[in-house]
């Protein structure tokens, strides 16, 4: 009522609860109530059955159209679902994982951060994309220390790491670049091909005689 955002992370640890059932009417009570939710991969399937999770994301927001929704996939990355899109964005493997406690609510923490200094109204793809790796970037310093919350690092190590895998990037983007172009090239054929089997297709016989023989049509 006051305008400030909630945020919600469910956080799951089952055996500190006296039952499924109370622990199920928590998490649906903290996702009716907030505006910015965190989950992991995990959680969710847990809590929606569901193991796409896509269609599980589909489900919580059946609960209530959650504005703002961070997934996390452990070592696959992590994923921000904002109005009818979402983007993904790889985890950073940079150093060798010591322990993992205090990753996810490293995470959340950065990205709650970086939120208020952008703001939620007019998020984009390529913002999220920053927030995303910004996030993924502090979360996979902290695995790669002893002390959980005890060693978050500081914006200006988050910062400098990541000014410098875009300087190492840079020395081959023409490489890159062309890579790029022959990946959209097979994605394009692949797709088209995926279209004339739906439609179960057959691939014209041309001729230079100037008629058009239509079969079957």
């Amino acid at each position: 009522n006051n305008g400030a955002w909630i945020s919600f992370d469910p956080n799951i640890r089952e055996l500190l609860w006296d039952s499924e059932t109370l622990l199920r009417e928590q998490m649906t009570w903290g996702f009716e109530m907030c505006d910015i939710l965190k989950i992991s991969d995990s959680e969710l399937q847990w809590y929606t059955g569901e193991h796409d999770l896509d269609r599980g994301i589909s489900e919580l927001r059946k609960i209530r159209d959650i504005p703002l929704i961070f997934l996390t996939m452990g070592g696959a990355g992590s994923r921000a679902y904002y109005k009818e899109f979402y983007v993904e964005v790889p985890a950073c493997h940079m150093w060798e994982t010591v322990e993992t406690t205090g990753a996810g609510d490293a995470f959340f923490g950065i990205v709650l951060s970086r939120i208020l200094d952008e703001g939620m109204e007019h998020l984009d793809r390529k913002m999220l994309e920053h927030i995303l790796k910004y996030a993924n970037t502090g979360a996979a310093i902290v695995t790669s220390r002893k002390g959980a919350l005890m060693v978050m690092p500081e914006k200006e190590e988050i910062e400098k790491i990541l000014a410098d895998l875009s300087s190492q990037a840079a020395q081959y983007h023409e490489v890159l670049s062309a890579n790029v172009a022959v990946l959209t090239q097979l994605d394009f054929i692949f797709a088209k091909a995926a279209l004339s089997r739906h439609f179960n297709c057959t691939e014209p016989k041309f001729n230079n005689r100037r008629y058009i023989n239509i079969k079957d049509g």
